[in-house]
């Protein structure tokens, strides 16, 4: 039997209330339950305004012009959504790491896989929203006075600091190492005010290597004794996906976003 997308969201939204309902918790798990819950439900709410979005956040260029239907104030809406998306992912981010004890080898113990396995998901999504975000923003700045814009850069300012930070710490978690390849995010972000900074724009691509074990398969052990996996990342170059046309018109979505590479 087929099942409809549109049906899940439906009955997603009708028990979002008894979600709100369950994560009130402030203490221990509870605090973390409680921030997965308020990032699910604002993933559904999302899709359900955005309905062309597929689940795994994973569009094509063109795909995402369309979204906006040629009008700058769509574009501007879901430039906000994405941030409000974005700062759900971030706040679980955050809150995971906090109650993380650090000094310890904590990626490779049950508790710690445990709070680290739901970020597998949050590091995917916010290389795409991430990603989409820059795109949208260089969009709106070649349609609209630099003014009207600033608490949108001042937004993306604040939320690229914390996600270049949580990318990076990430990356050095033996948890991780097996399982994803987390990109790392520039060392200044994105310039909108210089159109032309949109064709040094490389968009971060996550890569999950197809032999890797799942979280729940993984042995679990109180030492660093897992094997770091040695496949190198390689950064997609804006030209190289879009052409040089599109480093001089910003609306020349028309090809792939590349998100992910064909194996070569």
């Amino acid at each position: 039997a087929k099942i409809r997308y549109g049906s899940l969201l439906k009955d997603d939204v009708s028990g979002s209330s008894k979600q709100s309902d369950i994560g009130h918790l402030s203490e221990g798990y509870g605090k973390l339950c409680s921030i997965y819950l308020k990032l699910l439900i604002t993933k559904i709410e999302f899709h359900i305004k955005n309905p062309r979005f597929p689940g795994n956040l994973q569009m094509s260029n063109r795909q995402l012009d369309e979204v906006g239907e040629n009008d700058v104030n769509n574009f501007f809406q879901l430039t906000v959504e994405m941030f409000d998306y974005l700062e759900c992912e971030l706040n679980l981010f955050l809150a995971v790491f906090s109650s993380l004890d650090m000094s310890r080898s904590v990626s490779v113990t049950a508790a710690g896989q445990c709070r680290l396995a739901p970020l597998i998901q949050v590091i995917l999504d916010c290389s795409h929203l991430y990603d989409y975000t820059v795109k949208l923003l260089f969009k709106l700045h070649s349609c609209l006075p630099a003014d009207t814009l600033q608490g949108h850069r001042d937004r993306f300012q604040e939320q690229f600091k914390k996600l270049k930070s949580l990318f990076y710490r990430s990356s050095n978690l033996q948890y991780f190492k097996r399982l994803i390849q987390i990109p790392q995010l520039p060392e200044n972000p994105p310039n909108f005010l210089r159109a032309s900074a949109l064709s040094e724009h490389i968009s971060p691509v996550v890569v999950i290597p197809a032999e890797s074990s799942s979280p729940e398969s993984e042995h679990v052990v109180e030492t660093d004794d897992l094997v770091d996996t040695d496949i190198p990342i390689l950064p997609t170059k804006f030209d190289d996906l879009f052409g040089t046309s599109a480093a001089i018109d910003p609306f020349n979505f028309t090809s792939q976003n590349g998100m992910r590479k064909d194996d070569k």
